[in-house]
């Protein structure tokens, strides 16, 4: 009677673990799916709301968008402290002091928010076709500051196939039918702001 008992808890066991790698691996499934619905839902919103006679104002947007992350994080944090563990864990927990914030959260957030702020501006002037093609340059850009500031290498090879993918931005560049030259000079400066912050956040 004993053997058919643990029998059964072993196949009780196997159920569960199988109901959970399926259940998480649906999850791993939906969630490309589900960002790109929410990038491109974001990405027309705001492109919606760039226009004259809606809300123009990509300042003010941003700062709206700022206060409602933080605003969502602090719930975030009180609701659940352990998603956290750079504030909560105190093996991993992070000195908060004055310097920190001035020399790296300070810094980071400003670029952060300079990139936002022009990334929005730059969909009243151009397409969202063409400004997504020119984000694709983010690379390069962020590449090559990699490599002045000391991060990464000089490599022939990465910078043969940067050179494709300039050569391939420039010709969306070249064949838009509605080209600015002023979407195009402050999406590259919200691409500039965001290789500055990702070499900064290394």
């Amino acid at each position: 009677m004993q053997p058919s008992v643990n029998q059964q808890d072993n196949e009780e066991r196997s159920w569960r673990t199988r109901f959970r790698c399926t259940g998480e691996g649906l999850i791993r499934l939906s969630l490309p799916p589900a960002l790109i619905a929410a990038s491109s839902t974001l990405i027309r919103s705001n492109q919606y709301l760039m226009r004259p006679e809606v809300f123009p104002y990509p300042f003010v947007l941003i700062i709206m968008h700022c206060i409602f992350c933080s605003i969502f994080a602090l719930v975030l944090f009180v609701c659940s402290p352990g998603l956290y563990p750079a504030l909560t864990d105190p093996d991993r927990k992070v000195s908060l002091t004055s310097n920190t914030y001035i020399r790296e959260i300070l810094p980071i957030s400003t670029f952060f928010a300079v990139s936002l702020v022009l990334s929005n501006m730059a969909y009243k002037y151009s397409t969202v076709a063409f400004l997504q093609m020119i984000k694709e340059s983010n690379i390069v850009n962020i590449y090559f500051m990699s490599v002045l500031v000391g991060i990464e290498h000089f490599s022939p090879v990465q910078i043969s196939i940067l050179v494709v993918m300039v050569l391939a931005t420039w010709g969306c560049v070249k064949g838009e039918m509605n080209f600015s030259l002023i979407g195009l000079l402050v999406q590259a400066g919200s691409s500039t702001c965001e290789a500055v912050l990702s070499n900064m956040a290394y």
